[in-house]
């Protein structure tokens, strides 16, 4: 929680979602491959049948439709990113550990120092109750 807090934050949510941190990498390269896969099937099909109307304007519509999921997927990434939100957090959790220990460590300090004071105070006052007169 204290040493490593990026982690901390890592392991809590992969433990409370189930998900794994390369969710959105393995996602980003199928989309990728996906693309690739089309642009070479464009290539060659366009190739075996150059007269064909209605494969061509079907694998524009499949690009169509891919280029339109890549640019969801570039979005959803973009809301998704919480670098931000991250090093607030991380600031949050070192300032309450090193902070909150020092704070802790003042406060015990200062309690010893009062009741330390208080029982030298305690202990005197016999002998200067006693030199006060009657």
């Amino acid at each position: 929680f204290c040493s490593d807090p990026n982690a901390f934050v890592l392991n809590s949510t992969n433990f409370n979602t189930g998900t794994s941190s390369g969710l959105l990498t393995q996602s980003q390269r199928a989309l990728s491959n996906i693309h690739t896969h089309l642009s070479s099937l464009d290539r060659n099909a366009l190739t075996q049948f150059p007269k064909s109307v209605s494969l061509q304007k079907s694998l524009r519509e499949v690009q169509q439709i891919l280029n339109s999921t890549e640019g969801n997927f570039h979005q959803l990434v973009a809301l998704l990113n919480c670098r931000g939100l991250n090093k607030d957090y991380i600031d949050s959790l070192k300032g309450l550990c090193y902070d909150g220990m020092e704070g802790l460590l003042y406060l015990s300090l200062y309690s010893f120092l009062s009741a330390l004071a208080f029982t030298a105070i305690l202990c005197s006052l016999p002998g200067a109750w006693r030199s006060f007169p009657r």
